[in-house]
């Protein structure tokens, strides 16, 4: 799966040119000894990270240095396997066309896979769990990481054993997902929807808005819809 990549962290963006264009702002590109290498960008989350610490502790009290110190740890400990440049094509069709339980469960499972479990539940405390409320919502999570923070050595060694054939089967729906032929434009025969996609990348909300227009979208895909989840 090439799940075992170990990336940068980046945690505050000092300055960014006007207009840069971020096609995923969960990674992104930097130069480093003359290599193009992903980093993943936490940046993204500073402002309601250093918000939801203000509510939930003593108005004033705190400072950057705690929300770089919250951003390193859900970056070093869930981000880190949660997140893979191989997902950036399934990420974009979930953002594209609403796909949202999809997305939960891919990451889900990604960190079941490439995490170490051990340490994972080591470095829980409740100011992850209230990042993951509140600032990344992601309920189903949040119920994983308690489940991991109350498990033996036993549940946590049998967990990736149980996620490989769930990834297996939902990179087998996603597939079938992506051979649905729907009519893109008119006096075209029908195309399968992956060529449809992966032609037009960095313009998908003109497709998801095109295919809505004729009702291939919401025909070929009713159980995956954002208002679903």
């Amino acid at each position: 799966m090439g799940l075992l990549v170990e990336y940068g962290l980046i945690v505050e963006d000092l300055y960014a040119s006007p207009g840069y264009p971020f096609h995923d702002e969960r990674l992104v590109k930097l130069m480093q000894a003359g290599h193009e290498v992903y980093y993943l960008r936490l940046s993204q989350m500073r402002d309601r990270a250093c918000t939801m610490l203000e509510r939930v502790e003593r108005p004033g009290a705190q400072s950057g240095w705690a929300t770089d110190e919250l951003l390193y740890e859900v970056g070093r400990y869930v981000f880190q396997a949660m997140w893979h440049e191989d997902q950036k094509p399934a990420l974009a069709a979930c953002r594209a066309f609403g796909l949202v339980r999809f997305a939960h469960a891919m990451e889900l499972l990604y960190l079941c896979l490439s995490s170490d479990l051990c340490s994972l539940r080591g470095a829980l405390h409740e100011k992850l769990f209230w990042f993951f409320e509140r600032v990344y919502p992601q309920p189903p999570l949040v119920k994983l990481l308690r489940a991991i923070q109350e498990a033996d050595g036993a549940i946590l060694a049998d967990l990736p054993q149980r996620a490989r054939p769930l990834y297996s089967r939902l990179s087998a729906a996603f597939g079938s997902f992506l051979k649905k032929e729907t009519t893109w434009k008119k006096g075209h025969g029908p195309l399968p929807l992956y060529k449809i996609l992966f032609s037009n990348f960095s313009r998908l909300d003109l497709v998801r808005s095109a295919l809505t227009d004729n009702g291939k979208y919401t025909r070929h895909a009713p159980s995956w819809s954002a208002n679903q989840s």
